[in-house]
């Protein structure tokens, strides 16, 4: 019997998903990923390079003396609900009311969106005190449609802070750093439900690119030893993660591209300190980026290229472990895209860590997530144990060759890198598989390199309370 029936097959086709990869899908729901090889934690001084005084100023000089040389772009994935963000103000539905709901009561006038949240309660003829009053009533107006909507809406529409005196979301913060990076280029990915509220937020502001997360990258799911469907019989399909994004950065017309989640951000009085480390990124990136355009020259254009030199910069500056003095080893490994992310000492925060991880070659630096590791194996834990440092998606990526033409960055994935795992779904447990993570296993191939950046250059909004400590 066949698991995919004519109508299931037309269907993925219409999502531009071939009856080979629906196949190849449920091959991987049915096998797993393998785990991630761990060899050690990146440190300061193993991986990680630290920044001395001197260094940031002569890189952020760099990067201001520079860029104007590049077409740059800020890319932020912004497809995501605030759903999550508002787990505290659900807790007003509960009775008695949470802890954390509590403190968005007490707090109500402080929130960024409560001006937002004061004329909708007007038009409805509730007082302050009836809202306090009747939290499952303040719920509705926060979460509901008929009031802000904030269950649904893309959490970078929501008001992060107040600058001069009037609400500004996290879209409009992204938007006004990247004036400092990147002239104001910024590529938003947004779901296909949220666009037009996007849109209506900023107009038809300039250098603003927007896109959607292929249905081409959407995965079928696992229930029981069948495929997930819905009443009607028909495959679920849904979102493979942000390592599907990768579609989009592959499509994107730059050449330095800065990566940065949409709630990390901060208000304009309050960012300088971020911004001056993105500077220092790119800068370190186009001097790296520089110096390997020149030995790719080189090794195209004179026969007589210092192999000996060129084999012994890769050793200092990108992987301690190379050693190959052939020419053509060497092309293959300068000859790739190229990502410098910023590494923050790790204080408890979730966020995916930097390890030196066992490949085909031997080495090489990654960014790693906990899902990737076997928590069974004692060895692996410990390593992980040892991690001093995690990435707060906090880097700049140049995706172009020595010669200007655009690397395929599909053909630098390590396709055994994704995840998979269980989901509650209308009342049922089914698996499901993320592709490789976009600053995971989707940038395998490329070559890395961490930097420590400050804490404080991470700021992220994970909760509802968190914007009270802004």
């Amino acid at each position: 019997m066949t698991l995919f029936s004519e109508t299931d097959i037309k269907k993925a086709n219409k999502r531009d998903i071939t009856e080979d990869s629906l196949n190849e899908q449920w091959q991987r729901l049915q096998n797993g990923f393998p785990f991630i090889q761990l060899l050690r934690a990146s440190i300061v001084g193993d991986g990680i390079r630290p920044l001395p005084e001197n260094e940031i100023n002569h890189l952020v000089n760099r990067f201001e003396s520079e860029k104007t040389n590049y077409q740059t772009l800020k890319f932020v994935p912004a497809s995501g609900a605030a759903s999550r963000m508002f787990k505290a103000v659900r807790g007003l539905y509960e009775t008695p009311i949470s802890t954390d709901a509590k403190q968005v009561i007490e707090n109500l006038e402080i929130f960024p969106f409560y001006s937002e949240l004061k004329k909708i309660a007007e038009i409805k003829s509730i007082s302050l005190k009836t809202l306090k009053d009747n939290p499952k009533l303040l719920a509705d107006l926060i979460l509901d449609k008929s009031g802000l909507g904030y269950e649904t809406a893309p959490k970078g529409i929501i008001p992060f802070d107040i600058e001069q005196g009037k609400p500004i979301t996290a879209i409009e913060e992204q938007l006004i750093e990247a004036d400092e990076l990147t002239e104001g280029n910024v590529h938003f990915t947004v779901s296909e439900q949220a666009m037009g509220k996007v849109k209506a937020l900023l107009g038809n502001k300039k250098n603003i690119q927007y896109s959607i997360q292929s249905p081409s990258t959407d995965y079928i799911a696992k229930d029981g030893d069948e495929p997930l469907r819905d009443e009607k019989g028909n495959l679920v399909f849904r979102p493979s993660g942000h390592g599907a994004l990768l579609k989009n950065l592959d499509e994107l017309n730059a050449d330095i591209v800065f990566i940065k989640n949409i709630d990390n951000i901060l208000p304009p009085n309050k960012n300088s300190g971020s911004i001056i480390y993105k500077k220092v990124l790119g800068g370190l990136l186009i001097e790296l980026k520089m110096q390997i355009d020149t030995f790719l020259w080189q090794l195209n254009d004179d026969p007589d290229a210092d192999l000996a030199e060129i084999s012994g910069w890769i050793k200092t500056n990108l992987d301690p472990s190379f050693s190959s003095k052939d020419k053509s080893v060497i092309e293959k490994k300068l000859n790739r895209p190229l990502r410098v992310a910023g590494m923050v000492k790790n204080e408890g925060k979730a966020g995916g860590g930097p390890f030196w991880v066992k490949d085909k070659n031997g080495q090489s630096l990654q960014i790693v997530e906990g899902a990737q590791i076997d928590m069974k194996n004692q060895e692996q834990v410990e390593i992980l144990n040892n991690s001093t440092h995690f990435n707060p998606v906090d880097l700049v990526c140049a995706l172009n060759d020595f010669k200007g033409e655009r690397f395929k960055l599909t053909n630098f994935i390590d396709p055994e890198t994704g995840f998979d795992s269980e989901k509650d779904t209308g009342g049922k447990t089914v698996k499901i598989i993320e592709r490789p993570g976009l600053w995971n296993g989707a940038m395998s191939g490329w070559n890395t390199v961490f930097i420590e950046v400050p804490v404080s250059t991470f700021n992220p909004v994970k909760s509802v309370l968190d914007l009270l400590e802004r």
